[in-house]
């Protein structure tokens, strides 16, 4: 699921702009100095080179790590030409995703919402022009995930107006505390609205 289709290392960054009451990760919301190198990083990989086919960069939010992000994945693929990096991403940095290009293999980025100013403090033009930078990378992925507050399931129409029609998108059940937020049945109808509007929808409970 990190990487769909590949056997992946995962690397967590730190630090988050975004305050998501769903977040699977809240202890990484707050910046914190890291103590790994990208020796470090390239000294693990190398040990499982023969097991792994790719390497996955989330968080938090990984492009508020802007420069450092690129020149860490270029030294990294540098290394190791042929296994494939994948970036989540929140979209709030369009423009560091634009600088992955040639070096990232895969971007995904989450449309939380249609109204991002009311919850999320951010326009959603931004999140569109990341889902375009995105689409000109080898594989892309949309993910939406079923937060109730964040996204009407009975209007999966709000979403095709903003989706491209060349868009792979992975619509996800929203957990709180462990429990689904919605029933599958939910879910799936939403995914079942995304199917006339985009390429490719992939479902997850």
């Amino acid at each position: 699921m990190d990487y769909p289709g590949r056997i992946s290392l995962v690397l967590f960054t730190s630090g988050c702009n975004l305050n998501c009451p769903y977040c699977h990760n809240p202890e990484l919301r707050r910046r914190q100095e890291g103590s790994f190198t990208i020796d470090d990083v390239i000294k693990v990989v190398s040990s499982r080179t023969a097991i792994i086919d790719g390497i996955v960069v989330t968080g938090g939010e990984p492009t508020l790590h802007g420069k450092q992000l690129v020149s860490f994945l270029s030294s990294f693929k540098e290394v190791f030409p042929s296994l494939q990096i994948k970036v989540d991403s929140n979209g709030s940095n369009p423009g560091v995703l634009e600088a992955l290009r040639g070096v990232a293999d895969m971007i995904a980025v989450d449309l939380k919402t249609i109204a991002y100013e009311r919850y999320l403090g951010i326009e959603l033009s931004t999140v569109l022009r990341s889902l375009e930078v995105a689409r000109s990378f080898t594989e892309h992925e949309v993910r939406i995930t079923m937060y109730p507050d964040y996204v009407d399931a009975k209007h999966p129409e709000e979403f095709c107006a903003v989706l491209d029609s060349s868009s792979v998108v992975a619509v996800q059940q929203c957990y709180l505390d462990g429990r689904p937020a919605n029933t599958p049945e939910v879910v799936e109808e939403f995914a079942e609205g995304l199917q006339r509007c985009v390429k490719e929808v992939r479902l997850r409970l």
